[in-house]
């Protein structure tokens, strides 16, 4: 297996190396650049599969797939707070009244004779 960057390989057949480098990643050769490496048989045969026969033992590579985040639970809505329970000394029975609030003093004025 004699291997080559695109480019020298793309220079050899008279192509543009990114004409060369479209093909082979169409043709499913995990490459980047023009300064990548491969094989010279799977290039060659990925550009132009009648002229050259497919190489021997080269398989085509799996496709990659990538594994999904598992799905986030819905958003529920936030509870309302209740208020604070009161101390158990704060806690008035039930048989007896509550006590009666103090109503509030009502404000006098005080209107001066003029």
């Amino acid at each position: 297996m004699e291997k080559k960057r695109i480019y020298e390989i793309a220079k050899d057949e008279g192509l543009p190396s990114s004409l060369v480098l479209q093909r082979l990643q169409r043709a499913g050769v995990p490459v980047k650049t023009a300064s990548s490496t491969v094989d010279v048989a799977e290039a060659l045969h990925a550009l132009n599969p009648n002229r050259h026969p497919k190489p021997e033992g080269t398989e085509p590579p799996a496709p990659v797939v990538e594994a999904k985040p598992p799905p986030k639970p819905p958003k529920t809505p936030p509870k309302p707070k209740l208020p604070p329970r009161p101390a158990p000394d704060q806690i008035v029975p039930a048989d007896e009244p509550a006590p009666a609030a103090e109503a509030p003093a009502t404000p006098t004025t005080d209107t001066a004779p003029t």
